[in-house]
């Protein structure tokens, strides 16, 4: 660039500056120039919600598309790059609980790219965010219908009906999610919590021991695993799936250890 070269460029000829300066105007007002500002942006944003910052993501997310939408390339992959950044800034404001904008966010992005499956995804997230399980269940349903051998539809829908209380109509959708991504752990402690809730504990606790043997890191079959042992009986091997987890991270498995394995 012009300004790294200076030593150099004052051995050329004096006529040279101008063109160089030129050509640098010129690249700022390339159509590369701001596509590949928003792309930075948008890097950015991704990093911020990596971690965790969910305001910062936005705030970049945000420029990220102003820049994009006035960014001189095809209007097709400019749509296509619109809906990534409207299903992001979504994803950041329902982190922050900014609900009814997120979804207005998800709309527009539905207007450009009615078909796109993770725009429905991300729908009905915010509606499992907001504990509208009733709500989730159509925006599911439509993934499925998008994309039959996507796992994900099968089970969140299922997700919602074990969240409502329906909880034999949930199986069908956890073996069908697990039968397309067999080593979804979390489906078999889906189906696990299914049959739990239908006081079904011994073939609840085969699930989790299956979930357990997918990934022994999944501290949630521990618990719930735990909490079936002690249902039926087994108070000693309850509490060992219950102290598992609590190595794990799982602080929350306190409340059972103090009421149910004090006397162990």
């Amino acid at each position: 660039m012009f300004w790294q070269s200076k030593e150099i460029i004052f051995k050329k000829s004096i006529t040279f500056k101008p063109i160089l300066y030129l050509m640098n105007i010129l690249e700022i007002f390339s159509k590369d120039y701001l596509f590949k500002k928003s792309g930075k942006l948008f890097d950015k944003g991704y990093i911020e919600f990596e971690k965790g910052n969910y305001q910062k993501a936005l705030d970049n997310f945000l420029v990220s598309l102003i820049i994009l939408e006035k960014a001189n390339i095809g209007q097709s992959k400019k749509n296509e790059l619109i809906v990534t950044r409207l299903i992001f800034i979504a994803q950041s404001r329902g982190k922050i609980e900014q609900f009814e904008l997120a979804e207005q966010d998800l709309i527009k992005a539905l207007t450009l790219k009615p078909e796109d499956i993770g725009i429905y995804w991300s729908l009905g997230s915010l509606k499992l965010d907001q504990n509208k399980f009733e709500e989730g269940v159509p925006l599911f349903e439509k993934m499925i219908e998008l994309n039959p051998l996507d796992p994900n539809g099968y089970f969140f829908r299922g997700a919602c009906m074990l969240e409502l209380g329906k909880y034999k109509d949930s199986i069908p959708d956890f073996e069908k999610s697990f039968r397309l991504d067999p080593k979804n752990d979390n489906a078999l402690v889906a189906l696990g919590d299914a049959h739990q809730e239908l006081q079904e504990f011994g073939i609840a606790v085969e699930f989790y021991d299956k979930a357990i043997s997918l990934n022994d890191r999944n501290s949630a079959a521990f618990v719930n695993r735990g909490n079936c042992k002690v249902e039926l009986g087994l108070h000693i091997e309850g509490c060992e799936d219950y102290h598992r987890a609590l190595e794990l991270g799982d602080r929350r498995v306190q409340e059972n250890i103090d009421e149910y394995c004090k006397k162990q």
